[in-house]
């Protein structure tokens, strides 16, 4: 998958959650067994072998991303993601097992994130880190724990007039 392209109409957020599930992958691993004997960079791995790939460990190689722990969602230009190889990006895993709820999430984390910043602006509060817990998914930290300041947005909603 090249792109979240849920969002059409809002690029700016399409690339914030391209790279949120860089950074941040809904599951930090896959696991897959080895069907025929291979050789990878010299290391023999025979039929029945369990491997784990790491999309966390990949997503922040150097060899794929400039400044691979910065938060930088105007990475991804169209010239960037046509550039990336296949599996330098897979948070949803790739191919015939590709996560089946992938678009489902996608969707719902647009309008979530879209839905928070329009009323909030929020930070992480001071001193406070995000130490993620393995688990068959990401956890933020202890008990899923974000430690955000949240200061609600001023604005006008507009008003609709009738007919």
């Amino acid at each position: 998958m090249r792109s979240v392209g849920v969002v059409v109409e809002i690029p700016w957020l399409d690339k914030v959650l391209l790279e949120m599930y860089r950074l941040y992958p809904p599951t930090h691993r896959i696991g897959r067994t080895i069907v025929a004997p291979v050789s990878l960079d010299g290391i023999d791995l025979n039929t029945g072998a369990d491997v784990l790939i790491s999309q966390w460990a990949v997503h922040r190689s150097p060899r794929w991303f400039d400044h691979p722990r910065a938060f930088r969602p105007e990475r991804w230009t169209d010239d960037f993601i046509e550039r990336l190889p296949r599996f330098a990006y897979f948070p949803f895993s790739s191919g015939p097992r590709a996560c089946i709820g992938q678009a489902l999430v996608t969707i719902e984390d647009a309008l979530l994130l879209g839905s928070i910043v329009k009323r909030f602006d929020f930070e992480l509060a001071p001193g406070a880190r995000v130490d993620p817990i393995e688990g068959l998914t990401l956890l933020a930290g202890a008990q899923g724990a974000m430690p955000l300041i949240l200061k609600k947005r001023a604005w006008d909603r507009p008003s609709i007039a009738p007919g």
